[in-house]
């Protein structure tokens, strides 16, 4: 949990995963490193700047995050590191490029240090018996002396890990797990003989943390204007705040009290991908919130989906992905779905509509079913599935009459038997929407779940959408031509992404690959002529200009042309 941010967590995932909420765990993002292909993992917040976090598993599962946690990278090991699991991660109070690992791996060092974010390690373990090392914190009143809990009790550093002695302070000689700071007391965790603590004067007390404002996810824009509406809230009272949309300042607001709601829009361009984020500003010091980002999809006539292509344009809570039961992919909710809370999965381009517009859409809705007799909108339907149109984005009609697992007599004997879903069952359904809209209306379109606050089942699977009329042609509007990264497919990518752009004058081209530093990774197009008009595409494999794998994390997509340069950010999990 980061010490500043308590809605900020961290968790274990399978494997090279880690879960990381920035919500108080209302939702929830798989973040990558390189953790050796281990769930065992433990992480550690910077204690002098929580955008740097640690997260390791063994001596060559070493990561670091400088931005809060959203993206690791691994770092180089210690040169003698044991090769086992590392046992506990400590930070500096003042140095937030040093940190410390320990381990327990019988005559191998116990202690490492680093001081420039794990390009370089020191060996610490100096006159240390030979057990292992658990925990270890620096005292912030002087930097200089360490503490650190091993299998036989408490040792002490006087002299930034030289030297250590056994503490014959009062706790007992037994092993101690965890070593905390908590104002002015130290914590002790044992393993069986309890929670100890000390209470040192020189240790400043406890101060209320100021935190940086939430800002909500981006909705979609409005169908017929790329309009992105930008709603945040402050935990904390700041002396300024300004909101970035795709690294400029586009709004500020003076001094703003703790628990307020602000609002802000930017106008994106059809095509590109915004990105977002808000600062507040309190005695100079800026509070980043996590930043949020949404792709502006052009108004379409028709839009067809099968979600398995790498094309997919939809967003929103349901996820595209396979499943055992299934055949290909589907767009699917957690299974089983939460409770309390509506799922919304919107489909990217709006819909210009004529007469004959039609939707059609197979599906299965194992949901909790209401009682005998009932529809909506009686309450006691309790969980249900529907399609919703909007004009304007904001106000939402009901296309379709809401349905749950009652729909079908096979779905009622799957979600009583408690059983999964299959691709057997899967439903056609159809949707005029001439008979709700008029021609030469721009509609969007989106997929809801609700679910009460109790009961749950296995959840929704949606597939082989499409959405045509007697007119529609695939393509999009036609819009002024323009330098644009589209939205790469898929976004986070395991294998390979498939990069798409376009030009906004014929003429020669580079296109990049670069990581967090700055570094250029690879090369995919050097001086190449290309034409306006069409909009291109290519597939990058995550690997270097030596054809080597690279690591888990973020990377930015660099288009540079005469006159100017596109950028765009890709997520490789692996």
């Amino acid at each position: 949990m980061d010490p500043r941010d308590s809605d900020v967590l961290l968790v274990v995932g399978d494997n090279n995963t880690l879960n990381r909420t920035a919500d108080g765990g209302a939702t929830w993002e798989i973040i990558s490193g390189d953790f050796a292909n281990t769930s065992r993992k433990i992480f550690q917040f910077s204690s002098v700047n929580s955008n740097i976090v640690w997260a390791a598993s063994t001596s060559f599962g070493i990561n670091v995050s400088t931005d809060h946690g959203r993206h690791f990278q691994l770092v180089n090991p210690p040169a003698t590191a044991p090769g086992g699991y590392v046992l506990g991660i400590a930070t500096h109070p003042d140095l937030e490029n040093s940190a410390f690992i320990t381990f327990g791996v019988s005559g191998g060092p116990k202690i490492f240090r680093t001081d420039d974010l794990g390009q370089s390690w020191t060996d610490i373990t100096g006159n240390l018996p030979n057990v292992p090392v658990h925990t270890l914190i620096v005292l912030p009143f002087d930097t200089s002396r360490f503490w650190i809990g091993t299998d036989i009790g408490l040792f002490e550093s006087p002299d930034n890990g030289a030297t250590w002695a056994y503490a014959n302070s009062g706790i007992p000689a037994v092993a101690i797990k965890k070593l905390k700071i908590v104002g002015q007391e130290i914590v002790a965790a044992t393993h069986g003989r309890g929670i100890w603590s000390v209470h040192l004067d020189e240790l400043p007390p406890l101060e209320v943390p100021i935190l940086s404002p939430i800002l909500a996810q981006l909705p979609p824009p409005p169908p017929n204007y790329p309009l992105v509406r930008i709603n945040f809230s402050t935990r904390s009272a700041h002396d300024s705040i300004q909101v970035i949309a795709n690294d400029s300042v586009i709004a500020r607001f003076g001094p703003t009290p703790a628990y307020s709601d602000r609002m802000a829009s930017f106008t994106g361009t059809y095509g590109n991908e915004v990105g977002v984020t808000v600062i507040g500003f309190s005695a100079g010091v800026a509070y980043t919130s996590d930043g949020r980002s949404l792709p502006i999809f052009a108004p379409r006539n028709a839009y067809v989906e099968s979600f398995d292509s790498l094309g997919v344009q939809m967003t929103g809570d349901l996820m595209v992905g396979s499943d055992p039961n299934f055949s290909t992919n589907v767009l699917q909710t957690l299974h089983p779905y939460s409770s309390g809370q509506n799922y919304y999965a919107y489909i990217g381009p709006p819909i210009l509509i004529d007469q004959t517009s039609s939707m059609t859409y197979r599906d299965v809705a194992l949901v909790e079913p209401g009682d005998p007799g009932t529809s909506y909108p009686d309450l006691a339907m309790w969980d249900f599935v529907t399609v919703e149109g909007s004009l304007n984005g904001t106000d939402w009609q009901i296309l379709i009459e809401p349905y749950d697992s009652r729909y079908d007599g096979d779905w009622t004997q799957y979600y009583n038997a408690n059983s999964d879903a299959t691709e057997a069952l899967l439903r056609d359904h159809s949707i005029n929407l001439g008979d709700f809209y008029a021609t030469g209306d721009t509609v969007s379109l989106r997929f809801r779940l609700f679910a009460d606050e109790y009961v749950t089942g296995w959840g929704w699977a949606i597939d082989d959408l499409e959405i045509s009329s007697s007119t529609a042609t695939t393509n999009f509007v036609a819009l002024p031509t323009q330098y644009a990264l589209l939205p790469n497919y898929p976004n986070p990518f395991n294998a390979s992404t498939t990069i798409r752009f376009t030009l906004g004058h014929s003429g020669k081209i580079d296109l990049a690959i670069y990581d967090l530093l700055g570094r250029k990774v690879t090369k995919l197009l050097v001086g190449e002529r290309m034409q306006a008009g069409p909009t291109y595409s290519l597939k990058w494999n995550g690997t270097d200009g030596r054809g080597q794998n690279v690591a888990s994390g973020l990377y930015y997509l660099r288009l540079s042309y005469d006159g100017g340069e596109v950028v765009r950010k890709l997520t490789l999990l692996k």
